[in-house]
């Protein structure tokens, strides 16, 4: 590359390499992969890819000095608009009110009723629907009582959404995160099952995994459903 096209791009590598971090947390946290050969492709002029984001951005050869990072910001930008991260709309649901909510969440998802009640009755006996509840001595927290990288990974799923890992719909959306990445044998699991009992006991062991399981949490889930 001669000097002059160095200069013009000297600012976007720059760029780039700030975003480096921001941009990884956002691709594990989605699950995707980047499409590292996107400056080459824009110095020969051709249209870089972002995987699994649905944009047909023409760009030109001569490039903007900030025109990589606008595109990869857009293309974030459509991502969210057609799936929007975080249910905003259930932070103002009362206590009580929280097992419902939960069902219509992953209802809307697209999961079976059963399946929806029987991770609401897990929750239950986990925290109460409390999402800042400490557990094991402080080891646990949230909604599902996460632990160790899964707790983390709450944090850095807040973190890219730029929400609050507190917020009722944020740990709502990180467990269904969780179902469709780091715990699909779990959601597989949940699948597999036919009656809202089955399902409250293959979302306890296969994804809550505790100790010992107390069938208490099929019997919540059983009202759930019956009441929902």
């Amino acid at each position: 590359m001669d000097d002059s096209k160095f200069a013009t791009f000297k600012p976007i590598i720059n760029q780039v390499s700030q975003d480096r971090n921001e941009m990884a947390a956002y691709y594990a946290a989605n699950n995707l992969t980047p499409d590292n050969d996107y400056l080459s492709r824009y110095l020969s002029g051709i249209t870089p890819t972002i995987p699994a984001v649905q944009t047909a951005q023409k760009i030109s050869p001569v490039p903007q000095v900030q025109s990589i990072r606008d595109l990869l910001n857009q293309a974030i930008a459509k991502r969210v608009a057609v799936n929007p991260p975080i249910a905003a709309n259930v932070e103002n649901v009362a206590l009580d009110d929280r097992p419902k909510e939960a069902m219509n969440f992953f209802i809307r998802k697209g999961l079976k009723k059963e399946w929806a009640a029987g991770i609401a009755g897990n929750l239950y006996h986990e925290s109460g629907f409390d999402t800042t509840v400490p557990g094991d001595h402080g080891s646990a927290y949230g909604l599902a009582q996460w632990r160790g990288a899964r707790r983390e990974g709450l944090n850095q799923f807040a973190k890219v959404h730029n929400t609050d890992p507190a917020a009722f719909g944020t740990q709502l959306e990180y467990i269904y995160h969780e179902l469709q990445n780091g715990e699909k044998d779990a959601f597989a699991a949940l699948q597999s099952t036919n009656n809202v009992r089955d399902a409250a006991r293959a979302f306890a062991l296969k994804f809550e995994r505790p100790k010992v399981y107390n069938t208490e949490r099929a019997d919540t889930a059983e009202l759930y459903y019956k009441n929902w």
